[in-house]
Order: structure tokens, then C-alpha cells, then sequence
């Protein structure tokens, strides 16, 4: 056994920038153990541009189908490269690759997951967001009450319903924030 091992088989090279007619796409590491004595050989400072660089090929060489299977490590990777994001272009493409996350883990009913990854698509958002894009700013921000509410935590889940009805631009956003509430004060026990 080797210490990296091909997670692929042989692929048909489609990018034209080898000679090779195949190639194997995707390797990985036998044990966890081999991977974290791999990663500690990253000096501290260089992870953030490690993780970035990674994330960003992820998400060149996916397809679609493996992006919605691979969402959570995408978005890991991406998230702690955020110190190194230079643009809003690439801020709000994370804030929705994490508001994916979000949702995904959502219905798979992990909330406190779900509400870690809309909490920080909601921080790599420019504070503008809620003017120049108001949709993905409040989109976050009702997913994120509601996982809060269903991972227990309620007096924050509150403050978000407060917080999100006065960014509210239509009925329709405050009806989405209101129907967390009965929910949350059954779920609190509270009447």
C-alpha cells in the first residue's frame, strides 16, 4: 500500500494540457492519520492559501452531480480560505456555495450544521449585500433563523426573526420569518 492511493479510475484527459490520453482525476490518503501528518507539513500561515487554492480547483473540475455530493468539503475548503477572498464576485459565490451547504444539511435534518454554514454565508457577505443583493442576503438569513430554531437555539433564532423582519422588503419575507416562530415556541415547549 502506498501513501497516496487513486480514489478514481482512468479518465479520458479533456483538457488538453497533457500528452496523456488518460488520467487518474481524483487521489486520496488509506487513513486519516496519513492525511493529518500530510496536512501538518503545511506551515501554519500557508493553510488559508492552501485551502483557497484547493477549493478553487474543486470547484473548477466539478460537474454539477459531484458538487452537490462533495458540497460540505467545497465550501470547507473555501471557507477557510475567506482571509485571502479579494472580491465581491468571489464572496457571494461562497456565500451561496454555503447557503447550498446550508440547506442540504437542513434536510437532512442537521441543523446545527446547517446554521454553521448559513452563519458563515452570512459573514462573507459585504454588509452591502443587503442593498445590492437582497435576495441571497435575506435567503441566508431566514434559512439561518430557521436552523437555528431547529438546533434549539431559540433566543438567538428570535433575534434573528427581529433582526430579519426590519430587512424585510415584502410581506412574503416577513410570512417567512413569522412561520418560524410557531414552530419555535412548540419545539421550546412554550405556547
Amino acid at each position: 500500500h502506498g501513501l497516496v492511493q487513486a480514489l478514481s479510475g482512468l479518465e479520458p484527459s479533456t483538457t488538453g494540457t497533457t500528452s496523456a490520453p488518460l488520467l487518474i482525476r481524483r487521489f486520496g490518503f488509506p487513513h486519516d492519520r496519513v492525511r493529518e501528518a500530510a496536512y501538518e507539513q503545511v506551515a501554519l500561515p500557508a493553510r488559508p492559501a492552501f485551502h483557497l487554492h484547493v477549493g478553487r480547483l474543486l470547484n473548477k473540475s466539478l460537474s454539477p452531480t459531484q458538487r452537490a455530493e462533495r458540497i460540505f468539503e467545497l465550501a470547507d475548503h473555501l471557507n477557510h480560505g475567506i482571509p485571502l477572498l479579494v472580491n465581491d464576485r468571489e464572496r457571494r459565490e461562497l456565500a451561496l456555495l454555503d447557503l447550498e451547504a446550508g440547506k442540504q444539511a437542513s434536510r437532512a435534518a442537521a441543523h446545527a450544521t446547517a446554521a454553521l454554514y448559513l452563519d458563515r454565508g452570512l459573514a462573507v457577505l459585504p454588509e452591502s449585500a443587503w442593498e445590492t443583493d437582497h435576495a441571497t442576503a435575506f435567503d441566508l438569513h431566514a434559512e439561518w433563523v430557521q436552523a437555528m430554531s431547529r438546533s434549539g437555539r431559540f433566543e438567538e433564532a428570535e433575534r434573528g426573526v427581529e433582526a430579519g423582519l426590519a430587512r424585510a422588503r415584502s410581506n412574503a419575507d416577513k410570512v417567512r420569518l413569522y412561520t418560524t416562530l410557531p414552530e419555535q415556541y412548540s419545539l421550546a415547549g412554550r405556547p
